[in-house]
């Protein structure tokens, strides 16, 4: 009989340690996520460099004229391209609500119209573009539009945030 007491001594000892390791041993899931993009060809055409442009105006609030334009800009677009290419320019962001053709800013009087070579670029929509080999600098045209009387939240500092595609087709 003695050698009974120890094997269920043992036999609990075995089950009790069997039971922790048993609980310890759960499979931790987690996620992983790759993606990327890559192209089977040579590009065609680069940036120079990223372009964030971005201008300042003072004292617009003096234009009270509903579809003035107020403080035209250019923005440069530094694009290198080995042979002549064809291109969809498009930029997305919410239009006004006075006019689809303008797009939001955050003053309720103010929109941003955008033109390429005098053609408008609506919001999200795009507009053909032609680009000539070895030319590295286009222009966009940006442009403060009145689209109404200031209302109690127009005064004082406003902004705009508007996020373009360049999408070059290949010959």
């Amino acid at each position: 009989m003695s050698y009974v007491v120890p094997l269920k001594t043992l036999l609990s000892s075995v089950l009790l340690f069997g039971t922790v390791s048993i609980s310890q041993a759960v499979t931790q899931n987690m996620p992983i996520h790759i993606s990327g993009s890559f192209s089977a060809t040579t590009a065609i055409c680069h940036m120079s460099s990223n372009t964030v442009s971005s201008y300042r105006v003072l004292a617009v609030g003096r234009n009270r004229n509903i579809g003035q334009e107020i403080a035209p800009h250019k923005i440069e677009l530094n694009i290198d391209c080995n042979t002549n290419a064809k291109a969809q320019l498009s930029f997305n962001a919410p239009s006004t609500s006075y006019s689809s053709h303008l797009f939001q800013t955050s003053s309720n009087a103010f929109g941003v119209k955008l033109s390429w070579q005098g053609e408008p670029i609506f919001p999200n929509e795009s507009v053909a573009i032609a680009m000539t080999q070895n030319q590295k600098s286009y222009y966009l045209d940006a442009v403060l539009v009145r689209v109404a009387p200031n209302g109690p939240g127009d005064y004082g500092e406003h902004s705009f945030n508007i996020a373009g595609n360049l999408a070059v087709d290949y010959p």
